[in-house]
C-alpha cells in the first residue's frame, strides 16, 4: 500500500531542483537531488504537483532530511474556506492531508480553537512575523501625526477581524516574541486600551495643528485586507482623520507600496526574522540608507541615530548585549519615529488530518516541518 501525504494549499511555489543550465526550462525539466523527486508527467501548474521518493537518495549521506511517505501530493489553488473545511472534515484521502505554511480560514478559527473534536490535530504556535501598519514618513513628516495614528489604531477590532487570538496576539513591539532579547513594550497603551485611544489621538492632532489631516490608505484587494482597511479607516476617522482608501492588486501590492515615490500615506506590511536575531529585522526595515524602489524599509524612515546605531550594534561581538541593543533600538524607533504601528504577532494555526503523525512546527521559519511527517499505519 502506497502511503502519501496530501498538501492542500491556496498558493505554493514548487521547486524541484535545477534543470541543466537553462532557467527558462527549469520547471519543465526539473531534477530531484533530495529525498523526493518530481513526477514530471503529472505536473499541472497551479493545480497539482507530485513528488515521489527518490531511488538515488541515500539517507546515510543526509542527516537532516527524512523520506517517510512514499510520495507527496501537492493540491494547489485550494481556496478558503474550502481548504480549512476539507481539513476539518478529513474525508477520504484528506485524512492524510496538511497545509504546510498558511493559517486556517479566519471564519473557522473559533470553531477549531474551541471544538474538542479538533484539538488533538491542531497546531497553534508563534510565527516570527509582526504585522505592521507602515506610515510613509516622506509624506507624513510630523511624528505627532504618526503617533496619533498609533493611538487611534483599533488593535482588538483588527485582531478579531483577522480571526481572533488563534490567528495572533495583539502586537505592541516591532520585534516578535520569538526574537532573542525580546521584552514587552507598549508605548501606545494597546494592552490598556486595545480598541484605540481616540481622545489621545485627537489631542496629538490638535498639538500638530492638523485636526483633520487626509490619509491615503492603500490595501491589497482581497476580502481579508479589504475588511482590515475598513476597520482601521473607521477608527482613524473617529479620531479626525479623513481617510481615502485605495485598493491595489494583491499580486503587485508590495512592489507598489515599495516604491519610494508611492502616493500612499499608510499601508499594511509585515516582516519576519530570517533567524531569531533582530539583525534580520532592524537593519532591513529601518536603515535609512536602504531607500530605493523595492526596499524593505516600507516607511522610508531615515533617522541618523538609527543608521549610526545599526553599524555600532552589527559590530558588537557579545551576542547577549547585541540582542539587548537591538531591542532598545527598536523601542526607540517605535516611540520616537513611529514609522510603523505593530498590531499583531502572527501565529500559525491550522488543522491536519488524523492519519498523519510527526506533525511538528518550525518556529524559526514559521511553518510545519515537512521532514518529520509520516503516514500512520
Amino acid at each position: 500500500m502506497r502511503r502519501y501525504v496530501s498538501i492542500l494549499s491556496a498558493a505554493i511555489v514548487i521547486v524541484a531542483g535545477v534543470a541543466a543550465t537553462d532557467p527558462a526550462t527549469a520547471i519543465k525539466e526539473p531534477i530531484g537531488s533530495g529525498p523526493f523527486t518530481f513526477r514530471q508527467n503529472e505536473w499541472r501548474p497551479g493545480e497539482l504537483a507530485i513528488f515521489d521518493r527518490n531511488p538515488n537518495w541515500d539517507a546515510s549521506t543526509d542527516p537532516i532530511r527524512n523520506a517517510y511517505p512514499d510520495s507527496w501530493n501537492f493540491q494547489l489553488g485550494v481556496a478558503d474556506p474550502s481548504l480549512t473545511q476539507r481539513l476539518m472534515a478529513e474525508s477520504g484521502t484528506d485524512k492524510n492531508a496538511v497545509e504546510l505554511a498558511a493559517s486556517s480560514d479566519p471564519t473557522q478559527m473559533q470553531s477549531l480553537a474551541t471544538g474538542s473534536t479538533y484539538k488533538a490535530r491542531t497546531v497553534n504556535e508563534y510565527q516570527p512575523y509582526v504585522e505592521t501598519l507602515d506610515i510613509n514618513t516622506k509624506r507624513i513628516t510630523d511624528p505627532k501625526v504618526r503617533q496619533a495614528i498609533a493611538y487611534a489604531f483599533p488593535a482588538s477590532q483588527v485582531q478579531q477581524a483577522l480571526g481572533g487570538s488563534p490567528q495572533g496576539d495583539i502586537g505592541t513591539t516591532l520585534l516578535s516574541p520569538t526574537m532573542a532579547g525580546w521584552k514587552a513594550y507598549d508605548p501606545f497603551g494597546k494592552t490598556i486600551t486595545p480598541t484605540g485611544d481616540i481622545a489621545k489621538a485627537k489631542e496629538l492632532l490638535k498639538e500638530a495643528g492638523q485636526p483633520n489631516p487626509t490619509l491615503v490608505f492603500a490595501y491589497a484587494n482581497t476580502q481579508k485586507w479589504s475588511g482590515f482597511a475598513t476597520t482601521v479607516a473607521n477608527a482613524l476617522e473617529s479620531a479626525g482623520f479623513k481617510v481615502v482608501t485605495k485598493a491595489i492588486d494583491s499580486t503587485s501590492y508590495y512592489s507598489q507600496v515599495g516604491k519610494v515615490d508611492n502616493e500612499y500615506d499608510i499601508y499594511r506590511t509585515g516582516w519576519g526574522a530570517d533567524w531569531p536575531n533582530a539583525s534580520t529585522v532592524v537593519p532591513p526595515t529601518m536603515d535609512g540608507r536602504n531607500l530605493a524602489d523595492g526596499t524593505n524599509n516600507y516607511s522610508f524612515l531615515n533617522d541618523n541615530y538609527i543608521n549610526t546605531q545599526i553599524d555600532k550594534i552589527e559590530a558588537e561581538t557579545d551576542l547577549t548585549q547585541q540582542a539587548k541593543d537591538w531591542e532598545a533600538l527598536s523601542e526607540y524607533s517605535l516611540k520616537t519615529d513611529t514609522a510603523q504601528v505593530p498590531f499583531l504577532y502572527d501565529k500559525f494555526f491550522n488543522i491536519y488530518g488524523s492519519g498523519l503523525g510527526g506533525v511538528t512546527y518550525n518556529s524559526v521559519v514559521g511553518v510545519i516541518n515537512a521532514s518529520s511527517i509520516y503516514v500512520k499505519q
